[in-house]
């Protein structure tokens, strides 16, 4: 119902097979990959840029600086930050904005017309006051959309298993969008935001051993990651949890949104809540306890 409007006013053909695999893909799985030669030149051009900077004092500032809290212990946004001067931020924003072969791309993917509407240039590092389980590092589903909305993943560095900082997801059959996990502590205001909604490893592991189930990004040591691009609204995912001292991860990410939407970055707020409360309270529990 919410994207009918998209199909009617702003149809977009699959041109190809690759198109039609991938937008089975993501309509049976939740998600697909693309080639990382769609980004290559602005991936050139921002590490162009990054390589200037002392990556490791920039790090070990945050790690000093007690203002920042959750994710900000570990995550340094750089489009958010004065590390880069305006016009560098201009010119990344820019290059991806004005990236008319991957929109064309994802749109004739989905059906519909959609456009690049936010994106982050994000450092996740080290951090030994931190936990592997915490916060977006648990299992959890976005709740910024009420359908047709899809995430880009991209990772810009070579990250190893021995330093952490992959990207791990459930596909659509492994839960489906009808169902959700359930805590009791969901629902107790006490407890911050933070944490809940969210699930470990062991408390998955109640439901169901996901173990064959998991997909892992990158999901080679050694090869240059592709491009992900993910349902997170209905895909069961988590951040990495980068372990060694030293270490980070570069990643582009960039949300897309239908030409008529109903999410936090545009479209209809209101009717956003409304469509985002009605799918979850209509979800079935699976209960963690």
């Amino acid at each position: 119902m919410c994207l009918l409007p998209n199909f009617i006013f702003f149809y977009r053909k699959t041109l190809n097979n690759n198109q039609k695999i991938n937008k089975k893909n993501l309509r049976e799985k939740g998600f697909f990959l693309l080639d990382n030669e769609l980004l290559k030149n602005e991936k050139e051009f921002i590490l162009s840029i990054v390589n200037k900077l002392d990556i490791n004092a920039i790090i070990k500032n945050q790690d000093t600086n007690t203002d920042f809290k959750g994710a900000g212990n570990y995550v340094i946004d750089l489009l958010k930050s004065n590390h880069l001067s305006f016009n560098e931020k201009y010119q990344i924003k820019n290059s991806i904005l004005k990236n008319k072969k991957l929109t064309d791309e994802i749109s004739a993917t989905l059906g519909f017309k959609s456009f690049p509407i936010s994106l982050n240039l994000m450092i996740n590092h080290f951090n030994k006051d931190n936990i592997e389980f915490e916060g977006p590092k648990q299992w959890h589903r976005d709740n910024s959309a009420a359908a047709g909305q899809v995430k880009v993943f991209f990772i810009l560095n070579k990250i190893k298993k021995d330093t952490g900082g992959h990207f791990y997801y459930l596909p659509l059959s492994a839960v489906e969008p009808y169902k959700k996990f359930f805590l009791k502590k969901d629902y107790d205001n006490r407890i911050r935001l933070w944490n809940r909604y969210r699930y470990g490893d062991d408390e998955i592991k109640k439901y169901k051993d996901f173990k064959g189930d998991i997909q892992v990004y990158p999901s080679n040591n050694d090869d240059l990651a592709d491009i992900l691009v993910i349902n997170t609204n209905d895909c069961y995912h988590k951040g990495g949890y980068i372990k060694k001292e030293g270490c980070y991860r570069l990643l582009l990410h960039i949300v897309f949104d239908p030409a008529l939407s109903f999410t936090d970055q545009g479209g209809n707020f209101f009717l956003k809540k409304i469509f985002t409360y009605s799918k979850n309270t209509f979800r079935e529990k699976i209960s963690l306890e």
